[in-house]
């Protein structure tokens, strides 16, 4: 994605208290509003911006009103802005708060199967995207502590978006994507003619995370290659837009469980898997491991492949449930974390009777292959 904001003339602060609440007197369903947030000096700028795509309906920004506990819109992103050194402790800190978290960059990426590499290497802004005003809150709280543990300056403002807004703006920049010399991702609205050899995953994420853009999904994708063969029985934890789950039936898988707590990311993995003609093999539920396990099946253990791409304070936490789902001899493919969570998660699977087997790197992100036995 490559989005931009462009500065509103007015000044003022939302935010200002963890109970204070916002209510658009607008019909504008595209606003933003800048958290406060640090600088170098220790200063919280209060600057009101207006998103891109509204920019020529820029009304003078209400002031917080409280008692009320709702907004009239679909969604609310957040954006921080940060210095590029930053963006992966942010994604991090958000990915476990967030329905969706992705980020930008100035001149975005090249999408090459080694390592997708910048065009641009100033600032980026990361979006994190809720459907509660609570949860936005304090996910802006959270992306103000990265930066106040950092000492560095950055921007936090919320936006308010219609999820028509949210469902199609991002499209322009989801392209095809080679991800290895025979696993291709096509987006489902564009045609792409494979070439010999190449497998086609076909891909619409509605609102559901997961494009096969973001480091620690194409880290997983490729360990799916590596690690799921014929006849596989593969477990996924997180779906998002089921991407992997999918790549695993296209590398051989006869049977996938696709566990998610977000009930549109179950609906993507679904409608993905009909749209890749696997979804007699995929099975979509929402819930996870643990206690929240889906209501009314059965709990099924056994997986020759566990896939998690999620976060490391989740891997830690699951590490034994992914110990007792997997089948002797299974594989974790874990990831969603930065090299400074590596001995945390190696820690924890291995406790869990793990053996980490590898740990691989695209930029700051790292992916854990597990074995149990």
């Amino acid at each position: 994605m490559a989005r931009r904001a462009c500065a509103a003339a007015d000044a003022a602060t939302w935010l200002s208290t963890s109970t204070s609440s916002y209510r658009p007197t607008s019909t504008t369903t595209r606003r933003s509003f800048c958290v406060s947030s640090p600088t170098r000096s220790g200063r919280r700028s209060t600057t009101t911006r207006a998103s891109s795509t509204s920019c020529a309906a820029r009304s003078r920004a209400p002031e917080p009103q409280r008692g009320e506990h709702s907004l009239d819109v679909d969604w609310i992103e957040l954006s921080v802005r940060v210095s590029r050194d930053l963006e992966a402790s942010v994604i991090e800190a958000l990915t476990p708060l967030a329905s969706g978290v992705a980020s930008e960059s100035p001149g975005g990426y090249i999408a090459e199967p080694d390592e997708p590499h910048l065009l641009d290497d100033g600032p980026v802004t990361v979006k994190a995207y809720f459907s509660t005003e609570e949860d936005a809150m304090s996910g802006a709280e959270t992306a103000r502590g990265v930066l106040e543990e950092a000492s560095a300056e950055g921007e936090v403002f919320l936006t308010l978006l219609a999820e028509e807004d949210w469902a199609g703006l991002w499209k322009r920049y989801f392209g095809v994507q080679r991800i290895s010399s025979t696993l291709v991702i096509v987006p489902s609205w564009k045609d792409y003619q494979p070439k010999p050899g190449e497998r086609v995953l076909e891909l619409d994420p509605g609102l559901a995370f997961g494009t096969g853009q973001h480091p620690t999904t194409r880290l997983c994708l490729k360990a799916v290659e590596r690690a799921v063969g014929p006849g596989s029985k593969v477990l996924d934890v997180g779906a998002g837009s089921g991407i992997l789950s999918i790549a695993a039936v296209i590398c051989g898988a006869e049977s996938v469980l696709a566990l998610d707590l977000d009930q549109q990311a179950v609906e993507a993995t679904t409608r993905n898997a009909r749209l890749n003609r696997v979804e007699s093999r995929i099975e979509a539920l929402a819930g996870t491991l643990g206690e929240r396990w889906p209501a009314g099946r059965q709990r099924e253990h056994g997986f020759d492949v566990v896939l998690a791409n999620i976060s490391a304070r989740a891997i830690v936490g699951l590490a034994v449930e992914f110990a007792a789902h997997l089948a002797d001899g299974g594989t974790l493919v874990a990831s969603g974390f930065l090299e400074e969570s590596v001995p945390d998660v190696r820690a924890a699977l291995g406790t869990a009777g793990l053996r980490v087997v590898s740990v691989r790197r695209q930029g700051e992100w790292r992916l854990a292959e597990a074995r149990k036995g």
